[in-house]
């Protein structure tokens, strides 16, 4: 009814299958060490909502699955619940502690606004073709890291898709700016060599900072949709 159902703060832990979910909290939480994941059901969710009577967002809120540092190999799996609010993946480090994520076969399919965000320090890999990442909204997000504490922490993020479904499903008036990736952050690269981009109502992939010479497309197949 409280806590996360797994947290990993240091060492090494391998998961192979099964069923994981919190009433109040993150499916899995790593803040430090390394999570080896082999297949299973990741669920988090939050019991109260934000003061504008809404889902809570961001850092504040409870995921599928949810890094603030350490490493992470996800091979298969699903995280979130496509029935129910609430996203699928954050992840985020400190100045000091980094955060990296290799997924490969897994899936983010989620009735919250957001499948995956990506906000600091973070290294994340999309390996092969076979990832889904869906949210009502937008299906990968790259934040704005401008906000918060003036630590050193606001550096951008390195995102590289190698293949996979990223897309926003809602186009109800409600949510009617849907994107397969929004980009907020100019600092945060992103590298894509394949896979399918689908904006319902908007564009696959949505650049709403300059982003230099920090976004390269290459490859074949799939394309930019909208």
């Amino acid at each position: 009814s409280g806590g996360h159902a797994i947290e990993i703060v240091g060492g090494t832990v391998r998961i192979n299958g099964g069923d994981y979910s919190a009433a109040m909290g993150n499916g899995i939480l790593v803040s430090n060490g390394t999570a080896y994941i082999y297949d299973g059901d990741f669920v988090g969710a939050d019991s109260y909502e934000a003061n504008t009577d809404g889902d809570l967002a961001g850092a504040a809120a409870s995921y599928g699955f949810k890094m603030y540092g350490g490493t992470a190999y996800i091979t298969g799996g699903t995280f979130g619940n496509t029935g129910q609010s609430g996203s699928g993946a954050f992840i985020t480090a400190s100045s000091s502690n980094s955060a990296t994520a290799e997924i490969s076969n897994a899936t983010f399919d989620v009735g919250g606004t957001t499948g995956f965000s990506v906000h600091r320090n973070a290294t994340v890999t999309f390996k092969g073709n076979s990832n889904t990442v869906r949210g009502v909204s937008t299906g990968l997000a790259i934040e704005d890291v401008s906000y918060g504490a003036n630590d050193g922490s606001q550096k951008g993020s390195s995102v590289t898709i190698e293949g996979g479904t990223f897309a926003g499903t809602n186009s109800t008036e409600e949510n009617d700016n849907t994107n397969g990736i929004y980009y907020g952050e100019g600092s945060s690269t992103l590298t894509i060599t394949g896979g399918k981009f689908i904006g319902n109502t908007n564009a696959g992939l949505r650049i709403d900072d300059n982003p230099g010479a920090n976004i390269q497309i290459s490859g074949s197949g799939g394309g930019v949709h909208n």
